[in-house]
């Protein structure tokens, strides 16, 4: 039956390439798929040298930093056995799938730390090996406030304050600039994430992404903050993150579509006063968005 269940949808092209920066093996910890899995991950540890590999049905973690990540930031299973030895949610990230009300949807999870390098214009992944996702609905009358949200950060010409001047009907002061009034009231509400971000759980490459922005957030004064400017170099970047995790309904999932996109553009607005550049930005906005 080919219906709104089984339709496959994506945002458009899902391109992503790994560039080993280790951090999708810090700050969660990889639940074993079956008894398989497990008989071959404690073998491949007895290999090199791991005890003890799994705790509690997840691949044990020391300093919240998987056991078989390797001084290079490679994982050892891979670098001996080859990829497909992997864990099968080691193997299948960033790709995730949902089976929502409008069909399958498809994607690269934001939260990779590669992601602000080929998001664009890398290559296409192979999304083939992704198991049949379960069905992860919201209410009927949210659905359509989660596809507005989607919709509008995807318009031609959309920029991150152009969409917060849409959301809260304030005019932007200048073209690169979130709007004031909103802005301060957002950051005001997000200094509260600040403890969570700075979490040792985390793991140590998560925590050294987000150490400016948490030293931020605890500083943030609304009575003296200045304009909150989105560099353009950003912009691009920052919609699509927000575009994808709402697609992909990544986040607290008890939460409405609104408040997902409203914890988003707090992490795009404050880590864009302190990450300037791409190549700081990304890894800062990825790092938020999976703590």
């Amino acid at each position: 039956m080919d219906d709104d269940h089984t339709r496959v949808l994506a945002l458009g092209p899902v391109r992503h390439a790994c560039h080993a920066c280790g951090s999708c093996c810090t700050g969660w910890g990889v639940r074993i798929a079956n008894d398989d899995e497990r008989e071959r991950v404690t073998a491949y540890a007895q290999e090199l040298g791991v005890d003890e590999p799994i705790v509690d049905g997840k691949l044990r973690q020391v300093d919240a930093t998987c056991v078989f990540l390797g001084a290079d930031k490679l994982c050892r299973i891979h670098g001996r056995f080859g990829a497909e030895q992997k864990p099968l949610v080691c193997k299948l990230f960033p790709r995730r799938a949902l089976r929502a009300e409008d069909g399958i949807r498809i994607g690269a999870d934001p939260g990779c730390s590669s992601t602000w390098r080929t998001y664009a214009d890398g290559p296409e992944l192979d999304l083939s090996a992704i198991p049949k996702p379960q069905l992860e609905a919201i209410s009927a009358d949210l659905v359509g406030a989660e596809r507005a949200l989607v919709a509008l950060a995807g318009t031609a010409g959309m920029t991150v304050p152009r969409f917060a001047a849409v959301l809260s009907r304030e005019n932007e002061p200048e073209p690169r600039v979130f709007p004031t009034y909103f802005g301060l009231r957002l950051m005001t509400a997000v200094r509260g994430v600040a403890s969570t971000l700075a979490d040792p759980e985390n793991g140590p490459l998560l925590s050294r992404d987000l150490a400016k922005v948490v030293r931020y957030l605890h500083a943030f004064d609304p009575d003296g903050a200045g304009p909150l400017r989105i560099p353009v170099e950003l912009d691009g970047m920052a919609l699509e993150m927000m575009r994808r995790m709402l697609f992909l309904r990544l986040g607290d999932d008890s939460l409405p579509p609104i408040a997902q996109c409203l914890i988003v553009l707090g992490g795009i607005v404050a880590c864009a006063q302190v990450e300037k550049r791409l190549s700081t930005f990304g890894p800062a906005l990825s790092a938020w968005s999976r703590v």
